[in-house]
């Protein structure tokens, strides 16, 4: 937390935010955690920042908005997610739920979202390997 801006550097627990597009990526990638992805968007949004500093993407002073958006974002990516993958849905199918959802908080289309590189396998590997780790498919 920086003490003069009231600006917390979030670092990827909020994921990538990009301004110019309104676009928030998601903070899923293999390695991650989806719970822990939503018990450090709750730490961020414990501090009551004002600003925040993103490491992808930069800074934006709608602090409360983003968050909310986060945590909205990651919760419902992570619960279609696994529905999809205990479903046994391809990858591809996959990401377009994923961008659909990112999409309506965003300027993008969730065509715009699937044309980032490394979004499919990124996002989507991010998921099937936390849910697989947990033998939960």
């Amino acid at each position: 937390m920086d003490s003069k801006t009231r600006g917390s550097f979030c670092g990827d627990a909020l994921g990538g935010y990009f301004s110019e597009t309104k676009s928030r990526m998601p903070a899923s990638v293999p390695g991650s955690d989806p719970e822990v992805i939503v018990q450090s968007i709750d730490r961020v949004q414990q501090f009551d920042p004002a600003m925040l500093f993103f490491s992808h993407g930069g800074t934006t002073s709608d602090a409360s908005r983003i968050i909310q958006v986060a945590l909205k974002n990651e919760q419902q990516c992570a619960d279609t997610a696994f529905k999809a993958l205990k479903a046994g849905e391809d990858q591809e199918t996959i990401a377009r739920r994923l961008a659909e959802i990112i999409a309506e908080e965003s300027d993008l289309t969730a065509e715009d979202i699937l044309a980032f590189p490394h979004f499919t396998i990124m996002t989507v590997e991010g998921y099937r390997q936390s849910f697989k780790w947990k033998n939960l498919i």
